[in-house]
């Protein structure tokens, strides 16, 4: 019995279907790491959603106070609901943001601890500064919770220059004022 060895245009056509078979396969393996990071950052919003609702229920259904001076603080916010969320700093990074927030966004994204930063935005309705005073809001205040806007991605460059860019391909993921969580497309 002998055995017949594959010649070298067999070898060459293999190599070259096996390669036309790559090339089809990694922007698919793109596709579906980007949309992972997408249904994460969902996630993400949802389990903001609910220690919101544990923190209002706590709370008499009154959103977190805010320092006038740091009203747009949206890591101080972020510190009100952090007990609710398992102590976890992880659920307020959107996870198609840069893994290093601390350098890319200024101070209005950071904890109180000044180390861990966010990377959702909150409306600021619900926690907002006048001259006199600091005025939060109450879930009475919130008169169409299905389409006002509670946190969202927010878009920033990872070089530091805040840009009209978007986490995501084509939109954001919102978490609106009756928690449910939904993409708001770009166009």
């Amino acid at each position: 019995m002998s055995r017949r060895a594959f010649t070298l245009i067999e070898m060459l056509v293999i190599i070259a279907i096996i390669a036309i078979l790559a090339s089809l396969l990694v922007p698919l393996a793109g596709n579906a790491v980007r949309r992972g990071k997408l249904v994460q950052c969902a996630s993400n919003l949802r389990q903001i959603g609910v220690a919101v609702k544990s923190y209002l229920m706590d709370n008499n259904n009154v959103f977190p106070p805010v320092d006038p001076a740091q009203a747009d603080q949206y890591g101080l916010i972020s510190e009100f609901y952090r007990p609710y969320a398992g102590d976890s700093y992880e659920i307020f990074r959107c996870p198609g943001q840069a893994s290093d927030l601390g350098q890319v966004i200024g101070a209005r994204m950071r904890f109180t601890n000044g180390v861990n930063s966010v990377s959702y935005a909150y409306n600021d309705f619900f926690a907002y500064t006048s001259n006199t005073a600091t005025r939060t809001a109450t879930r009475r205040d919130v008169t169409l919770p299905s389409s006002c806007a509670y946190a969202y991605d927010y878009p920033f460059d990872p070089n530091g220059e805040y840009r009209d860019i978007l986490p995501h391909r084509g939109g954001i993921n919102v978490l609106y004022g009756d928690w449910h969580v939904a993409w708001l497309d770009q166009t």
